[in-house]
């Protein structure tokens, strides 16, 4: 105050605008994001950066809407959705909030012919699969349950079966790619049952009825299956584990001379998908 001036002064707060970057499972701060602040009008990127355990502040930003997304997420972690908001200067301080889903994946392995699923396959979850930075992520027994995993690496990765179920051919090794950008993703891996077809045939190569067969297992002596040879169709196996068996005849069809033990060899071969293997009057399709 002098000589009866007043002066009085006004002052301007700049408007704050904090980023939080949280878990979304337990609300707790999630360091290691990369995100970026777009204006919406524009498509400007006012800033990047990688969240820490406090959120990232902004001070003045002018009003109008934004986009807040993020490029990167976690090591785990789904990308999150991207938030847009308004900054309309009534406001002193707003707060966003971006939150991430940890990613799940559920493997199921079932039977490719009936979609049952199959017990006692070891498989390995394999990350750089064949080279020196290979990784054993994860090894299970399939217990005819879906197994879930969670937090795994979005990637590229190889199923591995270590061990095959008995009655089933062995599986390649089974590429996959678990997204970046979806928290729940689930995996159906096919395993091809062994499968033999005996057919009985005469000398013109044409099936023949009226035989009674029986598949005997070399190893004990037992007998799998004893049937009667039809013309029109093979006797057909599904699931017969892999091994050394004899086709013995026990009667011959009417006119025909019986024929000698037969030995066969059941091979379990490594598939992806469906592939016929023929040997000679006997069929394997694994």
């Amino acid at each position: 105050n002098k000589n009866g001036v007043q002066t009085f002064f006004v002052t301007n707060q700049k408007l704050i605008t904090e980023v939080e970057k949280l878990d979304k499972e337990t609300g707790l701060p999630l360091p290691g994001a990369n995100l970026c602040l777009i204006r919406r009008e524009d498509g400007t990127v006012l800033r990047e950066w990688i969240s820490t355990g406090v959120p990232e502040v902004f001070q003045g930003l002018s009003k109008g809407r934004y986009i807040l997304r993020e490029t990167q997420a976690p090591e785990g972690y789904a990308i999150a959705k991207e938030v847009q908001f308004e900054v309309t200067g009534l406001e002193e301080k707003q707060v966003v909030t971006l939150e991430n889903e940890k990613i799940v994946t559920e493997f199921t392995k079932v039977d490719s012919l009936d979609h049952t699923p199959v017990t006692g396959a070891k498989l390995q979850l394999v990350q750089n699969a064949g080279q020196d930075t290979e990784c054993i992520v994860k090894e299970w027994i399939t217990d005819g349950n879906p197994v879930t995993f969670t937090g795994i690496a979005a990637g590229d990765y190889v199923i591995r079966e270590v061990e095959t179920p008995e009655g089933y051919a062995a599986m390649k090794n089974l590429p996959i790619t678990i997204q970046p950008d979806e928290a729940n993703q689930s995996f159906t891996v096919l395993n091809q049952p062994i499968q033999v077809e005996i057919e009985k045939t005469g000398s013109s190569g044409k099936l023949l009825g009226g035989a009674i067969l029986q598949l005997i297992r070399k190893s004990d002596g037992a007998v799998i299956r004893e049937w009667e040879s039809k013309a029109d169709t093979a006797e057909h196996f599904t699931r017969l584990p892999a091994g050394t068996y004899i086709v013995r005849e026990v009667k011959a069809p009417a006119g025909y001379k019986k024929m000698e033990p037969q030995e066969i060899e059941v091979k379990d071969l490594e598939v992806c998908y469906g592939v016929i293997q023929a040997i000679k009057g006997i069929s394997f399709e694994v």
